[in-house]
């Protein structure tokens, strides 16, 4: 790649970053991460990650070393990068991979029934349109795994260069060798693209990854701020949540609040279920539907415009040790979210970023 990179004006390999610092430039045309303690500059990289500019995004304004080392790890970064895009060190207080954030694709536990980063063969099954642009596809998996709460797999499809995202199963947790997606295609997206061209009986491999959702007893209030098809990982926590048991159990106290944004009404995603879970749960479950469309606002009764700092205080849990504030949509929104939440002072471990 003959390009030059811009210096990052005070940059230095000695200038301190603050995590703060780092989170405010997470957008595509001021994009920083850290690996390994190094905070990088990797603006001029967005639009030509071999991955697509969604996937580089994923570790932007925050630490990207475990994302990093998945697809380089035999690649030191020091001689991957250029010398010109190093903007500092992070504050070493918190230079631990990913330990000021919970996000999904760092973690403890793997998934069970196989190591984490294993890939697992699979066979589509089944394809159903859920509306003009979103399908649910199912798969079948060549083994048993056990998948726990808010877990991710990362599809592999495409040829020559693989194309990998991660998609959340809708499955609830428990062993499962049956697995289903609901998949927004995007027509400029290159998973999209694959994925419009598969039919049952396609193959294709997902890599096991990492689960760091957890849900501490002390949670009592959780607000779900979801995108388009980042409704997704919401819909398992929303059904295990709200599931009957037959004795009590510390899920039976959370209270949930669903804050989810859409272009048209026609993007809403499973909008009867939620509707009908909201109905037949009023004191534990509470829904807000918002749409961006101005073109077609004047037929909408609910909230208009995007997600921002005044709907959040509007709507979602105050910051407090028993709130968990739960985020998943297109990276961009998901880094905007991150920064807005620590704006209004939730913490970082009331914050879970699907991404």
């Amino acid at each position: 790649m003959n390009k030059k990179f811009a210096p990052v004006p005070g940059a230095s390999a000695s200038r301190v970053v603050t995590w703060e610092e780092l989170r405010m430039h997470s957008k595509p045309d001021d994009c920083w991460t850290v690996v390994r303690g190094v905070v990088y500059n990797i603006t001029d990289y967005v639009y030509y990650h071999p991955g697509g500019a969604e996937e580089l995004l994923r570790g932007a304004g925050r630490d990207c070393t475990e994302l990093y080392d998945e697809f380089h790890s035999w690649v030191n970064e020091r001689n991957y990068m250029s010398p010109i895009q190093v903007v500092g060190v992070i504050e070493k207080e918190k230079a631990i991979v990913n330990k000021r954030l919970n996000v999904v694709h760092q973690g403890a536990r793997s998934l069970s029934g196989g190591s984490s980063g294993e890939f697992i063969s699979a066979v589509i099954t089944d394809i159903k349109p859920i509306n003009y642009n979103s399908k649910q596809f199912t798969f079948k998996l060549d083994k048993k795994i056990h998948m726990e709460l808010g877990v991710h797999l990362k599809l592999i499809g495409g040829s020559g260069t693989p194309v990998i995202r991660p998609y959340t199963p809708i499955n609830g947790p428990g062993e499962h060798d049956v697995i289903e997606f609901v998949v927004k295609l995007y027509p400029d997206g290159r998973m999209s693209r694959y994925l419009s061209k598969c039919s049952i009986g396609s193959s294709g491999k997902f890599k096991t990854c990492k689960n760091k959702f957890t849900l501490p007893q002390r949670i009592k209030q959780i607000g779900i701020i979801a995108g388009g098809a980042g409704i997704a990982p919401m819909i398992p926590i929303i059904d295990t949540l709200l599931k009957k048991r037959p004795a009590h159990h510390y899920y039976d106290d959370i209270h949930l609040t669903l804050l989810y944004s859409n272009v048209v009404k026609e993007d809403i995603l499973l909008k009867e279920k939620f509707d009908l879970l909201a109905q037949e749960h009023p004191e534990r479950l509470k829904v807000i539907y918002t749409l961006t469309n101005p073109d077609v606002l004047q037929d909408w009764n609910g909230e208009k415009g995007r997600i921002d700092k005044e709907k959040i205080v509007k709507y979602l849990p105050q910051p407090a040790a028993s709130s968990k504030i739960l985020v998943c949509g297109p990276v961009v929104m998901t880094n905007a979210m991150d920064v807005t939440l620590h704006q209004i002072g939730y913490t970082d471990d009331m914050i879970h970023l699907f991404i």
